[in-house]
């Protein structure tokens, strides 16, 4: 059996206002009474660990959702000698400040009542906005995953538990962000620029667009880049050239993707194109 050892990692992503990332895994280290300047939001991916909050003991399994408020005081460590391994994410007031005012016209310091939360959809959603801030993805996609994370954390686990306003279809917001996203799709678009196109606030755009087009606009910018991909694999383009055309980091970033929606690989489209019209020729010939 492979012995595990303690080991972290942290980065900042600087497309998100320099959010700071964690992930680690710890056995024997306790993290004595200190708190934090910001948030933290995490999930535990392994084991489980024991939290001292407000003189209140709490064991934490995996799957859970962990939350900090800034300046609150806590300890914790591994439950048992397996460990536990977890991911983190460190928000400052001023990010969760401004969501709120998106969601409420109202700029509020949140503040979370729990030490830890079950919940399977918001843990898979901070799983995907974590994995996105260390993988090669566009701002768009980042920026899209963390405030779709916040919002479903601050309507459903605040003190307050802010509703979200209604929204109406949005039609000529929709279209203008539609549009750009297609004419600028191998571009490394924001959310940001997307807002300042169509006048909406960021988190009021992504509802309408989803509502409107079933698909968030990074999943949408996703599908036009794969179809963009396509036209340009049947005209025999390598496909390292296909997926910088496009938009793609790199081979290995389109070939994720590409799998993913169309299942099969760029170089099995590819190829099987080719046979296609190489059979086509052949009969034309005879």
């Amino acid at each position: 059996m492979q012995k595990i050892t303690e080991q972290a990692q942290f980065w900042q992503v600087q497309s998100l206002k320099n959010l700071e990332f964690m992930r680690a895994t710890y056995i024997n280290h306790i993290f004595p009474r200190h708190s934090h300047e910001t948030f933290g939001i995490g999930i535990v991916e392994q084991g489980s660990v024991k939290t001292v909050q407000a003189g209140t003991t709490y064991t934490i399994p995996v799957g859970s959702i962990v939350l900090f408020n800034p300046d609150e005081i806590h300890s914790c460590g591994a439950t048992n000698e397996a460990g536990w391994t977890y991911r983190m994410l460190y928000p400052s007031h001023t990010m969760l400040e401004q969501v709120m005012l998106e969601i409420t016209d109202r700029q509020k310091l949140p503040f979370f009542p729990f030490a830890a939360i079950q919940d399977r959809g918001l843990a898979q959603q901070i799983w995907r906005l974590h994995t996105a801030s260390m993988q090669p993805h566009s701002s768009l996609i980042r920026e899209s995953h963390l405030l779709l994370t916040l919002t479903r954390l601050l309507t459903r686990y605040t003190r307050d538990r802010p509703e979200l306003p209604s929204i109406g279809s949005e039609m000529r917001a929709v279209t203008q962000a539609r549009n750009y996203l297609e004419e600028h799709y191998n571009q490394n678009i924001s959310l940001e620029q997307l807002s300042e196109i169509t006048g909406l606030q960021s988190l009021r755009l992504l509802r309408a667009f989803r509502k409107q087009l079933g698909l968030p606009p990074h999943q949408y910018l996703i599908q036009i880049r794969i179809a963009r991909a396509k036209q340009n694999l049947t005209k025999g383009i390598p496909i390292s050239s296909v997926a910088i055309a496009t938009g793609f980091t790199d081979q290995s970033h389109l070939t994720r993707h590409f799998k993913r929606i169309v299942g099969a690989t760029p170089r099995q489209y590819a190829v099987s194109c080719k046979n296609v019209q190489d059979a086509a020729h052949c009969n034309e010939l005879r």
